[in-house]
């Protein structure tokens, strides 16, 4: 499948999953996670920031079961040039808090050095290590701490 067919499917599993309203969690253990092992080419060199975005979108769609969307999709991720959204979905979502781990592992993965930090990063953040204290020490906390800093976010 080329790229542009994957990046279509990323999308419709997004919206397939965030239309799954209450059942999210089983539709994506049912029909997510069944077509990603059996159908999704396993071809990283086809992944693109596009396709990442949409992935991540899927990940945070999957609520309860964010930890092994994640997971999933995990190797398909990478730094997306305008993050703002996905932090957004992950701030409303309360994912930051529930799973901060987790969390902290998808944000490192998205955010770089792009120009502008998300607007709710910084709050993300302080859900995070709300509910998990040990992650004020963890690097990809600290980069990421410091990365809110340096771009205005106090």
């Amino acid at each position: 499948m080329p790229q542009e067919g994957l990046q279509e499917s990323a999308q419709a599993l997004v919206y397939a999953l965030e239309g799954a309203g209450e059942q999210r969690e089983q539709y994506w253990n049912n029909r997510i996670r069944p077509y990603w092992q059996t159908i999704w080419p396993k071809s990283r060199p086809l992944a693109s920031k596009a396709i990442a975005e949409l992935l991540a979108r899927l990940a945070i769609a999957a609520r309860g079961e964010f930890p092994a969307a994640l997971g999933t999709v995990r190797d398909w991720l990478q730094p997306l040039e305008h993050p703002h959204y996905v932090v957004h979905l992950l701030h409303e979502s309360g994912l930051c808090s529930r799973f901060p781990q987790d969390v902290l592992k998808l944000l490192d993965s998205i955010i770089v050095d792009q120009p502008w930090a998300p607007q709710e990063l910084r709050d993300c953040l302080r859900a995070l290590v709300a509910a998990w204290v040990e992650g004020q020490r963890d690097i990809r906390y600290l980069r990421l701490i410091e990365y809110a800093r340096r771009h205005g976010q106090e």
